[in-house]
């Protein structure tokens, strides 16, 4: 199965909160998004729609806390998609330094919450490179040098 535009977001329950705001903020955004306690089965499925929801999307946003760096199960999934030759964006949402291959990924600071705006404007470019946005009508994004008065 080729892979897909869609996100998978990959966290711990301590960092449910703001995977939940990330997803949403995503998803108002144009992007594709799989976050488990959105989109899995409940039940005895949800470990088959984890399963599945790794292997249909395209990228992995691995959302990084001191919680998230003992996790066998985040530990896991961002391991498989770099395995796989796949991308990985690693956010910071908790004061931690990423395992290597994670830090060469240049993660994106969400520590603090003034800042949210201007990270996820960040984030959204990083994902417009990769190709990840699937609405047409995408709201357009200035960078801080475009000088937008010659536009209007």
């Amino acid at each position: 199965m080729t892979p897909s535009r869609q996100i998978f977001i990959s966290y711990t329950p301590e960092d449910e909160t703001f995977a939940a705001r990330l997803a949403n903020d995503l998803l108002q955004s144009g992007a594709s998004v799989w976050l488990d306690i959105l989109h899995a089965e409940p039940g005895r499925n949800w470990s088959r729609s984890v399963e599945r929801a790794l292997a249909e999307s395209g990228m992995m946003i691995v959302i990084l806390s001191p919680e998230a760096l003992v996790s066998d199960h985040v530990a896991a999934e961002w391991q498989a998609y770099l395995e796989a030759n796949r991308p990985v964006l690693p956010v910071i949402v908790e004061a931690c330094e990423p395992p290597g291959p994670l830090r060469t990924r240049h993660p994106i600071n969400f520590t603090y919450e003034k800042d949210y705006p201007r990270k996820f404007h960040e984030l959204m470019t990083r994902l417009i490179e990769r190709n990840t946005r699937i609405r047409r009508h995408d709201p357009v994004i200035w960078s801080l040098r475009d000088d937008v008065s010659k536009l209007r």
